[in-house]
């Protein structure tokens, strides 16, 4: 049976029964667990709602816990209570690309990964009402990015003394299970867990591992979720064992450090990891070293530090924020950095730091992208900004990756986020420092200023500087915000001047604005025509074209350019456009466009057809699952099996055909009664069942089955009942426009539930 037929086999619905479950939750609790599992589309929103769950497993007892564990997973409360207790109290709480193995029992940041693994695990928990074993069996089966969060419970599960996970685990990485197969989830559970046999199965995993790559690189990726003192044995294991030959090995150290080595580093790495090795032995030498060492060893000294608890290290390393050493400075901001546990006035302190490659640190951290939610005031930002170099420069502190220092451009196009409410004057003297991307930024804030408070004079006057920006992005931004109000006069000889410019946007920009006062636009029009610029005298003759204003008495064209202006102004008939094709047909002799017509169908049948055909391909791809396919990857150099290739990889590329083009060109003229549109209803199908992802199986092969249900749902779904099918096609036509409307509704209605 193929993976995914069993996996199907097993799915139930489950919304019912949790929307049942979860009301019996206090309110307050219930609330944010319920917005988070129905989403939402606005990100900030989603994250609001998942701060207020992380506040409250912050804040939760351990009966609250089991409460929480009960409506999520019914069938293994127990393990799954034991298993948010360990997250905040015992895990690491690694987060991102950046993994590091730092622990903060009872912090926020426990709670905020306990809040990720609870809904990482229910999501692939849910379709499947099985005891823990089962998904010790199935782990390795199910998607392996949400697969991930059942390492820890099955960890917990070993943990708690369940000799049949252990067991299947243990047949799992011996390749002994008839169905088990080997992920992530293994080597986590074996390492997350308490157990020491659990870490010698793991140590003899890695060391078995040889030429095996993959698998090292699984085992590696896990090792910073493992106890301090499973860590500790991986890397004696690592060090003694020369295990850094391995690319994979090499890689992973580097992450759980925060270092930046390649494989031509292998002799440096090897001297911190053991150094590291040391302080995890010996607490008590690494707080020495952190106040008494030398910077390299301070910076190991903490991270070992924080895998037992980060914030106890944060309070050593916080300190050293204000050493004479520039070097003690850096390795305590790299690591209060990593552990996510830099205050508000921590960030102040770097901010102040004479040495610019420690500034940059905090001041890097604010963006133009970002918004005035920050700790830096204006001015403590402004005086940091201008302490920069004119150039970007790069000066190695601490290690060769770290000392960087941006150019002030850099800095001073972030002042816009933080202007506040002080006036738009306060960034005038900053405007010729700042790039294009700033200058731009604060132009759309003036812009949305502009649309409900009349602009100062010194804020005109900034606005007319940006307006003559040599660079016609910015000055075409600033013709957007003056449209806001009526120029005045030395602001027209700005515009005036401006229009000597060639940039056609900037130009078009320009003239609307003149064009926008009646008064304005004739005395400008005039002015620009009276004037020995031919780029100004175009300008004036498409002002009176854009203004309908007749040509002054008197004005001779120089170019041919003005003539065929002139002759738009004196003879609009005779000019072809492109509504008649530049002249070449008549639009009066067109042939119109036969209307649609609605044509009653057999829906049901054609989503019937549609997934039959679905299925029958479906078959040929398992059938040829291990056909390799050459040439995929970036850069065109990997073999995958067509089993394991995602559909971009399908795709025709430039000069060569899609990837077995002859076997889908033959099952597509093989088919079993041909049909036209056949290929419309595969689509439709798909679109109807195949992307609502939050149907089990049985609800789907439920609605096919159930012709009746499945008509009424698409007549629903195109805003329409029987009776409208019976009328619609003789129709008029604000009858068939009124419906049209009603299908963009309704398809707007379906593209939500989807």
């Amino acid at each position: 049976m193929d993976v995914q037929e069993l996996l199907r086999s097993y799915e139930q619905p489950w919304k019912a029964d949790f929307e049942t479950r979860l009301g019996t939750l206090p309110p307050e609790l219930a609330g944010p667990l319920r917005s988070v599992h129905r989403g939402s589309g606005d990100p900030q929103e989603r994250e609001r709602v998942q701060e207020a769950v992380t506040a409250a497993l912050h804040a939760s007892d351990a009966a609250t816990r089991h409460a929480i564990a009960a409506v999520f997973f019914p069938h293994f409360p127990d393990v799954a209570a034991r298993t948010l207790d360990a997250l905040l109290t015992r895990h690491p709480y690694p987060q991102g690309y950046a993994r590091r193995a730092f622990r903060a029992p009872g912090h926020v940041l426990a709670a905020a990964h306990a809040q990720a693994w609870l809904w990482q695990t229910w999501h692939v928990t849910r379709e499947y009402p099985q005891p823990i074993e089962w998904f010790a069996v199935h782990a390795g089966l199910l998607n392996a990015w949400q697969a991930h969060g059942l390492g820890l419970l099955l960890g917990q599960a070993v943990s708690d003394g369940d000799e049949e996970v252990f067991q299947i685990l243990r047949d799992t990485a011996g390749t002994q299970h008839p169905v088990a197969r080997m992920g992530r989830h293994v080597p986590a559970a074996l390492l997350s867990s308490t157990r020491e046999d659990a870490w010698a199965l793991a140590e003899g995993l890695l060391l078995a591992a040889q030429r095996q790559e993959g698998l090292r690189q699984v085992i590696l990726e896990t090792v910073d979720e493992a106890s301090v003192d499973a860590f500790t044995r991986m890397l004696r294991v690592i060090l003694r064992d020369d295990l850094l030959r391995f690319a994979a090995t090499l890689r992973a150290a580097c992450v759980w450090f925060g270092l930046n080595y390649d494989v031509t580093d292998v002799k440096t790495v090897r001297a911190l990891l053991t150094q590291a090795l040391s302080y995890l032995e010996d607490s008590e030498a690494a707080r020495a070293a952190v106040t008494s060492g030398a910077a390299v060893d301070s910076y190991l000294a903490l991270f070992v530090l924080g895998m037992r608890d980060a914030v106890q290290a944060a309070d050593v390393a916080r300190p050293l924020l204000t050493d004479p050493d520039a070097a003690l400075r850096m390795a305590a901001a790299q690591y209060l950095i990593a552990a996510d546990l830099l205050t508000d006035e921590d960030r102040r302190t770097l901010l102040r730091d004479a040495d610019l490659r420690l500034a940059a640190l905090a001041g890097g951290a604010v963006s133009r992208w970002g918004t005035s939610n920050t700790v830096f005031t204006f001015e403590e930002y402004e005086t940091y900004a201008l302490r920069l170099p004119d150039a970007a420069r790069h000066d190695p502190l601490l290690f060769p990756w770290q000392g960087h220092v941006p150019a002030r451009s850099d800095a001073l196009d972030t002042l816009p986020i933080l202007r506040g409410e002080r006036p738009f004057s306060a960034l005038a003297p900053h405007l010729g420092g700042m790039s294009i991307y700033g200058k731009t930024a604060l132009l759309r804030q003036l812009a949305e200023y502009a649309k409900s408070h009349p602009l100062d004079a010194p804020t005109r006057t900034l606005l007319l500087t940006l307006l003559q920006d040599r660079n016609s992005s910015v000055s075409q931004e600033a013709v957007t915000v003056m449209a806001h109000f009526t120029p005045h006069p030395d602001e027209v000889a700005v515009v005036h001047t401006l229009l000597r410019r060639k940039s056609a946007d900037l130009r078009r920009g320009l003239i609307r604005l003149l064009a926008a006062d009646r008064d304005i636009a004739q005395s400008s029009a005039l002015a620009l025509l009276g004037t020995t610029n031919a780029e100004q005298r175009q300008a004036g003759l498409q002002l009176l074209l854009e203004t309908g204003r007749p040509i002054p008495e008197g004005f001779t064209p120089k170019n041919v350019t003005e003539q065929t202006l002139l002759a738009r102004l004196t003879d609009p008939g005779a000019q072809v456009t492109l509504r008649d094709g530049l002249g070449l047909f008549d639009p009066a002799g067109l042939t119109r466009p036969t209307p649609p017509a609605v044509r009653e169908r057999d829906y049901p049948a054609d989503l019937q057809r549609g997934a039959e055909l679905l299925r029958s391909l479906d078959a040929v791809i398992v059938a040829h699952r291990e056909t390799p396919l050459t040439g995929m990857g970036w850069d065109g150099q990997e073999t995958i099996l067509l089993g394991n290739v995602s559909g971009w990889n399908l795709r025709p590329r430039e000069n060569r055909p899609m990837p077995l083009l002859d076997l889908w060109q033959g099952w597509w003229q093989a088919r079993p009664d041909a049909q036209d549109g056949d290929l419309t209803r595969m689509r439709w199908t798909l679109s109807h069942f195949v992307e609502r992802t939050d149907t089990t199986a049985g609800e789907l092969e439920g609605e096919l089955d159930s012709g009746a249900d499945l008509k009424a749902e698409l007549l629903e779904i195109l805003g329409l009942d029987q009776d409208d099918l019976d009328v619609l096609e003789d129709a008029d036509a604000d009858e068939q426009a009124e419906h049209e409307a009603a299908m963009t509704s309704a398809q707007i209605l379906q593209t939500l539930r989807r």
